[in-house]
């Protein structure tokens, strides 16, 4: 049976956002922790380590969508389906913004002289689609265990691209933190600053993105009259 009066499904509490963001900073702080165990100054890209943690976001969103299941038990009728949107949702938005990434470096290399370069006003190009393609992806799957009209469902999804976008442009500006903080400029697969920078800067970009899904999550939650 569905239920779709507002009054009918509890609302959440003004500290939702609170245990809402350790839904990310837990499984991200487990995912990393394992990663900084597993790299080290000899690791090669034939190395079986290497695909491990190729896999590790998927390991990663699994963790996100179970937390944030568990979460919304008590606020949506089919947690379930949101954890499974996110899980699935999750590794194809990663998936789809760095074949986005990929494509547009290559083609910023090839028209210009001086190749891609990260600290170039149009480095942001590359990381701000990116960040569109891949809140989009998880936006709509997320939407779709919204038992809502679809006119909420792309605020949803609109929200959920601009978060996105705003999660890759930190992480432009992590990588060029990283840039500076090297003394050669080298991006080495080991080189410990870098790697310390570049996580910082994902952990800062994925809880910007907790934030601000989290905050219209809030507001579907207290206005809506169920999920899926």
């Amino acid at each position: 049976m569905v239920q779709s009066i507002a009054g009918a499904a509890p609302k959440p509490s003004r500290g939702f956002l609170g245990p809402w963001a350790l839904t990310v900073l837990w499984p991200a702080l487990g995912c990393g922790g394992i990663a900084a165990t597993l790299i080290r100054d000899d690791l090669q890209l034939e190395d079986p380590v290497v695909f491990f943690l190729l896999g590790m976001p998927a390991l990663y969103w699994f963790a996100v969508g179970l937390l944030q299941g568990r979460l919304l038990g008590a606020l949506v009728e089919r947690p379930w389906a949101w954890a499974v949107a996110t899980w699935g949702g999750g590794g194809l938005a990663l998936i789809g913004g760095f074949v986005s990434f990929g494509a547009l470096s290559l083609w910023i290399a090839t028209i210009s002289r001086a190749g891609y370069d990260f600290a170039h006003p149009f480095a942001l190009l590359p990381f701000g689609v990116s960040g569109l393609v891949a809140g989009g992806i998880l936006g709509f799957f997320q939407a779709l265990t919204l038992r809502v009209g679809w006119c909420k469902r792309r605020r949803w999804i609109a929200v959920s691209i601009a978060a996105g976008t705003a999660a890759f442009l930190i992480q432009w500006m992590g990588v060029n933190a990283a840039a500076f903080i090297s003394d050669s400029g080298a991006f080495e697969l080991a080189q410990t600053p870098f790697i310390a920078t570049v996580a910082g800067s994902l952990l800062a970009g994925a809880l910007l993105h907790n934030f601000l899904t989290g905050i219209a999550l809030r507001r579907i939650l207290a206005r809506r009259g169920s999920f899926l």
